[in-house]
């Protein structure tokens, strides 16, 4: 388990904000996310540093922890905290971002996160849209890197599986999968659902993208995920037909 004192890298704090989606604020309506306890246990961590983390990240907030961020951004020390608010000094750390994070946790900075998220996602999808169209010769391998962008923004993003043989559609997240012994991400993306995890390798990732641009190619359209025959077909099916990468008819 990660040690409490030591701060987070980017990119462990990045899987954690993505695996949570949507911001949370008591102020605003707020989409399902999973628990603090779930990624805790997801990321081999405490739910007091998965808190911290979407502290920092601007997406979890509620009245004391603003009231925490303001008194601290007044320069009061952690006693004068203390003093003002009846908590003490863990629960007044434990409301505040990291050092090297943001103080300015409010409604503007949770919807702004998630505009500028979108804005990310869409662009990527787009330049990814862009490359498959001034490919030449069925070489879709300078493609890959726009690939796997779309795959690292759109963590997080609530993914619906096609209705195919009478099974119903399921609604699915992703994350990138961390690395337990450094804390980094990995080329591998983990499939959230209630009953079990998922996990799909960048390489599978890449192959089922070849196989939809050829199929595409000769057909005019995807007509299924068993067209992209690999593991996860489902999953990445979805993934496409959302990026606009790929037509279902």
């Amino acid at each position: 388990m990660m040690k409490e004192n030591i701060i987070p890298s980017e990119e462990f704090m990045d899987a954690v904000a993505s695996s949570y989606g949507e911001p949370y604020d008591d102020q605003i309506k707020n989409t399902s996310h999973p628990s603090l306890s779930e990624l805790a246990n997801k990321y081999d961590t405490s739910t007091v540093r998965i808190r911290k983390i979407l502290i920092t990240r601007g997406l979890f907030s509620t009245a004391l922890i603003r009231e925490v961020v303001r008194l601290r951004n007044e320069d009061k020390s952690i006693e004068d905290i203390c003093k003002l608010t009846g908590l003490k000094p863990a629960a007044v750390k434990a409301s505040l971002p990291y050092e090297k994070g943001i103080y300015n946790i409010d409604p503007k900075t949770t919807l702004g996160v998630r505009v500028e998220r979108n804005r990310k996602r869409k662009a990527a999808a787009g330049n990814l849209r862009k490359l498959i169209d001034n490919c030449s010769d069925n070489d879709y391998s300078s493609c890959f890197d726009a690939l796997w962008n779309c795959v690292v923004l759109y963590q997080g993003y609530p993914f619906m599986t096609s209705d195919r043989d009478g099974k119903g559609a399921v609604k699915f997240r992703y994350s990138l999968k961390v690395s337990s012994r450094t804390g980094d991400t990995t080329d591998e993306i983990i499939i959230d659902r209630k009953e079990h995890s998922k996990s799909i390798t960048r390489s599978t990732i890449e192959l089922a993208f070849i196989n939809a641009m050829k199929e595409q190619e000769i057909v005019g359209c995807i007509k299924g995920p068993k067209k992209l025959g690999c593991f996860g077909a489902s999953y990445l099916y979805a993934m496409f037909l959302q990026w606009e990468i790929i037509n279902s008819k």
